[in-house]
């Protein structure tokens, strides 16, 4: 419940996926790995080149588990030298795929049926939180847009200049959306 709490307050990927990794890892035994499908989550004013993850999961287990929609198990019962096992299981919500939860272990101790149950319901509440967190950062974006044509309206009553007006109204789209260059066209 902590953790889908955290990451609806949080609009950070990389902190959202610090939290992931870390509750995960205290109720799980293994190492955790998390890909969140990040063109999921931008919003318009999002800049480019600030990506946390990789378009595609690079693990094998997880992009099994996205392919199929389900639960991927790989147990290497194998006496060789890698003993990996893993599970992984998507992100998903609605019927979008978010991104993919991936517990591995390299001591072949293979995950019991409460462990994997466990790790289906983290990736639901997952899945859930980040959606809330997505709906959130929506809403807000629309808020200051909102926000921005309220604030030109008021500049339009004050302002009769139309120079003036078009630079008040470019400093406020500037400010408002971190745009570096605006321009109006008339």
């Amino acid at each position: 419940a902590i953790l889908g709490e955290q990451l609806r307050n949080e609009n950070s990927l990389t902190k959202q996926r610090d939290h992931i990794l870390t509750i995960t890892g205290r109720l799980i035994d293994g190492t955790v790995d998390v890909w969140l499908n990040e063109k999921a989550f931008r919003l318009p004013d999002w800049e480019e080149g600030q990506q946390v993850f990789p378009v595609n999961p690079t693990k094998d287990g997880m992009k099994r588990a996205i392919k199929t929609g389900n639960l991927y198990i790989q147990n290497n019962k194998a006496k060789t030298a890698s003993r990996l096992t893993l599970a992984s299981v998507p992100l998903e919500d609605q019927g979008f795929t978010l991104g993919a939860l991936q517990i591995t272990r390299t001591n072949g101790i293979i995950f019991s049926q409460e462990e994997l149950n466990l790790l289906q319901g983290i990736a639901q509440i997952v899945a859930t939180g980040l959606s809330a967190a997505h709906r959130s950062e929506v809403e807000q974006f629309r808020l200051q847009q909102l926000n921005l044509v309220r604030d030109v309206s008021a500049e339009i009553g004050k302002i009769l200049h139309v120079d003036e007006l078009s630079k008040r109204v470019t400093e406020l789209i500037q400010t408002t959306f971190n745009f570096y260059y605006v321009a109006i066209f008339t």
